[in-house]
């Protein structure tokens, strides 16, 4: 189940063009981490998150900690946080 919500998250977040570090994503949140190269986060479960370390974008699990903040770790342990604007 996992699986196919990950993968429906890279599909609905394919044809949204990236963004630097600290320019709003989707629904005005912005995504912080150590070398962040792009991120997509609209309020959900999942981001896309690219570090300069990565080919590409990969689709993580984040956990919200209130109504404006969520957070997550990618698979090289690198933990990144997204904040509503």
């Amino acid at each position: 189940m996992r699986t196919l919500i990950a993968a429906a998250a890279v599909v609905a977040l394919s044809g949204c063009a990236t963004v630097p570090e600290g320019a709003p994503t989707l629904a005005g949140w912005h995504c912080a981490a150590p070398g962040i190269k792009t991120a997509q986060y609209g309020g959900g479960d999942v981001a896309a998150i690219q570090l300069e370390s990565d080919k590409q974008e990969a689709v993580y699990t984040v956990t919200r900690i209130d109504a404006n903040t969520a957070r997550g770790m990618t698979r090289n342990g690198t933990p990144f946080t997204c904040r509503r604007a």
